[in-house]
């Protein structure tokens, strides 16, 4: 049964003066009503204005105006874990590689320096910068994303010159860190996420404190 198109516009009256040439026997001899209150509500629905509004994306409505461009690190392979941004110079940053470790920028991205060559996994799945002393960069890794071809890290890692050099603080067995965060006034408070093993059980999983730094 072929229908005459919406866009079309037919009068209700014309409708029904279409079903009764096109179905006659059918419409004449049974008297369906139901197909009457069918094509009724076909027209009636054709003559219905649809008013269209665009509900805007929130997310479009916080970058409206604001274009975006690639700033690199171009040549470096894997997937971005973190980014940690210099709460008083936000042209020092940060970012975190699941497997190309630690990059980090002082011209707002216009060029980048590998910072975490030179230790014992190249894996980082959480970068944070202490807000009372941006000097002091807090490193863990282990990427985060529970995937087959997770690569594992080796605990927490803790800079005191930008991230110039890096001193091991432990949870070496955590394996894979999602997340630290470091008290907003005391620079010796804070805390680590840790995912743990992620194919076997492990004590050295949950949320972990400092409290010494």
């Amino acid at each position: 049964m072929t229908f005459p198109s919406r866009q079309i516009g037919l009068h209700p009256i014309q409708m029904m003066q279409y079903f009764q040439q096109t179905f006659p026997s059918l419409i004449l001899q049974t008297r369906d009503v139901r197909l009457w209150v069918i094509a009724l509500f076909i027209t009636m629905t054709s003559f219905i204005p649809v008013v269209s509004q665009e509900i805007q994306d929130p997310a479009q409505l916080i970058t409206e105006g604001v274009v975006f461009r690639e700033v690199g690190p171009a040549i470096m392979g894997g997937r971005i874990s973190d980014i940690a941004v210099n709460p008083d110079n936000p042209a020092n940053i940060f970012v975190g590689f699941a497997t190309a470790g630690l990059w980090k920028t002082t011209s707002d991205g216009m060029a980048w320096e590998p910072k975490f060559d030179n230790q014992v996994t190249a894996s980082v799945g959480a970068v944070s910068i202490t807000p009372s002393n941006p000097n002091v960069v807090w490193v863990g890794t282990g990427e985060p994303q529970n995937r087959q071809s997770s690569p594992y890290g080796y605990g927490v890692f803790k800079s005191v010159d930008g991230g110039d050099t890096w001193v091991s603080t432990g949870l070496s067995q955590t394996r894979h860190i999602g997340r630290i965060i470091v008290h907003p006034q005391d620079p010796d408070v804070v805390f680590v996420a840790a995912v743990g093993h992620l194919w076997g059980a492990n004590d050295e999983r949950g949320v972990f404190k400092t409290t010494d730094g």
